[in-house]
């Protein structure tokens, strides 16, 4: 049986939005020969209705599945839906940008037309999402426990990937609504960015940006909240996990680097189990760039295994986190694995630069269009001490034992 024990922190706040942008971004990557080309809209999963939570998903779905019947040929393409944005991006070879470009005039034209069958195939695949969010995979499903205990009254108190009834209760009509709605937008271009690429989208329009609203009451949930879970099928061991909320956003350069150190002590003194990878339930489960408001420490018992080892590890973990403060190796070594998943610092002498490789462009891509909102800060991680870094972990992770009912 999955066990879950929820504690309490700071949640971290979206920032506000320029009120004008410009509609493109161009960065060029010397040596890359594919392009990526990416579009964020200001609308995530906390911006959905209650009784539609999901839909911002199934918008992303539709317009990529309009976007990719409008550019047919090779290319890879995908999505990422987060609490306050979508992305949606395209990766083909550099003298093939006017195709890419296509791509993306055809995600912004939310007035062409849907065929009715696009639609129930976007919600059929955002609903078996949330379906398998919510039941099947051990880390999501806490992690949406956790959100709804900790994150009370607040838009960030949902299931992690949507509910499946809501999104299958959209009907037609009511998406070709919601895709209607005007949205701001930004679109990013990454890797080889040709001149004629840069003259095109620059003739595009900018971008009215509408400020966010208010960040919306503070959360109520409460300090060692327990929940337990019935047995799913699917597992033959219990999971155990500790939530918190993460810190304001002025701590949250020292809180990644405390975490960096953490899944580094997690490699040694708790090596991952394979079915913790495959329950998407990591020791140490966090994403700045995604925005996530609360971070979940997951462990899972030994096939057959009763939960109190597990706990007992667990408890451990974060007792060390809490009373040893990262040494100077740990420091330096957190600190350059944020700078290399950011593309913050220089790569080593005669190392290949992964945002060369067309693997990497996607992922730069979305960095682009979302590092600036979640604060991701490269001078902040440089000048991050230990003492900070350490007081960043104590507070955010109040000492309360992990157990369940």
């Amino acid at each position: 049986m999955p066990v879950l024990k929820m504690l309490c922190g700071p949640l971290c706040l979206a920032l506000p939005l320029a009120a004008q942008a410009p509609l493109w971004t161009f960065h060029e990557v010397p040596g890359a020969t594919r392009t990526a080309l990416a579009v964020r809209w200001n609308h995530g999963f906390d911006d959905d209705r209650a009784d539609e939570c999901g839909a911002a998903r199934v918008l992303a779905e539709c317009r990529l599945l309009r976007a990719r019947a409008a550019a047919a040929g090779p290319h890879d393409s995908g999505l990422q839906v987060h609490g306050d944005a979508s992305v949606v991006f395209v990766v083909v070879a550099a003298a093939d940008w006017q195709r890419g470009l296509s791509f993306v005039q055809a995600l912004l034209d939310d007035a062409s037309p849907l065929a009715d069958d696009d639609l129930a195939l976007a919600v059929a695949r955002t609903a078996l999402a949330a379906d398998d969010a919510a039941w099947l995979y051990p880390g999501p499903v806490l992690g949406s426990r956790a959100r709804q205990a900790l994150l009370a009254g607040t838009p960030g108190a949902r299931a992690v990937a949507g509910t499946a009834a809501a999104v299958q209760a959209l009907g037609p009509e009511r998406v070709r609504e919601l895709l209607r709605q005007p949205v701001a937008v930004a679109c990013v271009a990454v890797g080889a960015v040709p001149e004629a690429l840069r003259s095109a989208g620059a003739s595009m329009p900018p971008c009215a940006v509408a400020e966010r609203g208010p960040a919306g009451p503070a959360p109520v949930g409460q300090p060692g909240t327990e929940t337990g879970f019935p047995t799913n099928p699917r597992i033959d061991a219990p999971f155990v996990a500790a939530a918190f909320r993460v810190p304001a956003p002025d701590r949250l350069p020292a809180f990644a680097l405390g975490l960096e150190v953490a899944r580094m002590r997690a490699v040694r003194s708790m090596p991952p189990r394979g079915e913790e990878g495959l329950g998407l339930a990591p020791v140490v489960g966090w994403s700045w760039l995604a925005g996530d408001p609360v971070v979940l420490f997951c462990r899972r018992a030994k096939n057959g295994g009763a939960p109190d080892a597990a706990r007992a590890e667990l408890e451990g973990f974060l007792s060390d986190l809490r009373a040893r403060p990262p040494s100077a190796a740990e420091l330096d070594a957190a600190r350059r694995s944020l700078q290399g998943e950011f593309a913050l610092g220089s790569a080593a002498a005669g190392a290949p630069k992964p945002a060369v490789l067309p693997a990497a462009l996607p992922g730069r891509a979305c960095l682009l269009l979302l590092a600036k909102d979640r604060g991701i800060d490269g001078a902040a991680i440089a000048a991050a001490t230990g003492a900070a870094v350490h007081s960043a972990l104590v507070e955010a992770l109040p000492a309360v034992r992990p157990g369940s009912r």
